[in-house]
C-alpha cells in the first residue's frame, strides 16, 4: 500500500469506529447536578445510559461507516473513487451525528430533562473528531488528484 497521509487518515477512523463498536460507547449521561426531585416516574439528576446496541439504527449506520471506510481504504489506487467514498463517509458520520443529538433530545423531551449538547459524551465528540479526520483525509485525495493531473500535463 502507498504510504500517504490519507491512507493514515483513513487508518485512524476505521481504529476509532471499531474500537467505538468493541466498547459501546454510551451515548448520553444527564448529570446535571440537579436537585434530586421525581417528575413522573423519572427522577432528576440521575445518570441515564443509551447504548448503541439498544438502538439498532444507530449501530447499522456505524457499521455502514466501518465497512465504506475500510473499502476507501483498500481503493487507493482509485483517487477518484475513493474522493467519491470518503465525501459519502462524511454524509454517513454526519449523518450519525444528527441522529445522536436527535435521539438525545427526543429521551430529554421524554423524561422532561433539560438538553445541553455537553451533556452527550464521548461517542459524539469522537464522531465530530471524525468528520475532521475524513475531511483532512478528502483533502488529501483532492491534492493527490491535483499533483498527478500537472503532472500528466507537464508530460
Amino acid at each position: 500500500m502507498i504510504q500517504r497521509v490519507q491512507s493514515l487518515y483513513i487508518v485512524s477512523i476505521v481504529l476509532c469506529l471499531t474500537l467505538g463498536l468493541i466498547f459501546q460507547w454510551s451515548l448520553f449521561l444527564w448529570t446535571d447536578n440537579l436537585p434530586s426531585q421525581l417528575i413522573g416516574d423519572c427522577p432528576v439528576g440521575e445518570t441515564y445510559e443509551i447504548n448503541l446496541v439498544s438502538d439498532i439504527k444507530l449501530f447499522i449506520s456505524c457499521l455502514l461507516t466501518l465497512l465504506l471506510s475500510m473499502f476507501s481504504l483498500l481503493s487507493f489506487k482509485n483517487l477518484k473513487r475513493q474522493l467519491t467514498l470518503l465525501k459519502f463517509n462524511a454524509g454517513l458520520i454526519l449523518n450519525n451525528s444528527f441522529f445522536i443529538v436527535l435521539v438525545g433530545w427526543s429521551n430529554a423531551k421524554q423524561f422532561q430533562l433539560p438538553f445541553n449538547l455537553m451533556s452527550t459524551t464521548v461517542y459524539f465528540w469522537v464522531i465530530m473528531g471524525l468528520l475532521f479526520i475524513n475531511y483532512l483525509a478528502i483533502r488529501g485525495v483532492r491534492k493527490d488528484i491535483h499533483l498527478l493531473a500537472s503532472a500528466d500535463r507537464l508530460r
